[in-house]
């Protein structure tokens, strides 16, 4: 993420100076595989690779979550897969900003993110493209939590991720490489849609010292 891309979704996700939207209970877990589970009404729904190579592997589980979880087997499962989509798409759009942004939203990116999220996306990704200059780097996800409480109404699962873009560089179109310092918990919710995927479909984001947890 750019720190166009960052400053724009600052300030889009953050609450209004009223808002008194209380803090969500979240609970540490840690980014592993998920054990797969098997029962009679399972079925394999790991969502279909991006295009390009990743070097975040696709959950195993072949358990599908269409409610919010109410077991850890469930939790673990969404959990995965969730953070799947997160990291999926978050590594989409380092690979679009270091290529200049883009003049809509990429068709790849449609599968990972939905809603407000995604015409959020949109708008940075055309205010990149329409700037000189590109980004090089990746941003590195050093912080998981799940969010139990606060969620919107069609969120099956929430996840709290901080975004480490302090690897980041702005390269200008004289070659001067500028790099960024900022570091950004994201509250992720994620919805599944009828096509059966999971999208990350809302965010809220501020700006943080440190990911260190």
């Amino acid at each position: 993420m750019s720190a166009l891309t960052a400053l724009v979704l600052l300030a889009a996700c953050q609450p209004g100076s009223g808002a008194t939207t209380p803090p969500p209970s979240i609970s540490p877990i840690l980014p592993t595989a998920v054990p797969s589970t098997t029962t009679a009404t399972t079925t394999s729904t790991t969502p279909t690779p991006s295009p390009s190579p990743t070097d975040n592997p696709s959950p195993t589980s072949t358990l599908v979550v269409t409610a919010r979880p109410t077991t850890p087997e469930e939790t673990a499962a969404l959990t995965a897969e969730a953070e799947w989509v997160y990291r999926e798409q978050q590594r989409l759009i380092d690979e679009y900003e270091s290529q200049g942004g883009a003049a809509e939203l990429p068709e790849p990116l449609k599968a990972f993110v939905s809603g407000e999220y995604a015409s959020t996306l949109e708008a940075v990704l055309k205010a990149s493209h329409e700037q000189p200059g590109h980004f090089e780097g990746r941003t590195i996800i050093t912080r998981v939590a799940v969010v139990h409480t606060n969620l919107a109404d069609s969120a099956l699962i929430g996840i709290q991720f901080c975004d480490d873009q302090s690897g980041i560089v702005h390269v200008d179109e004289s070659g001067k490489r500028t790099p960024l310092q900022f570091r950004i918990i994201n509250l992720a919710e994620f919805e599944r849609g009828p096509d059966g995927r999971l999208r990350m479909f809302t965010n809220a984001a501020t700006e943080v010292e440190t990911c260190a947890s």
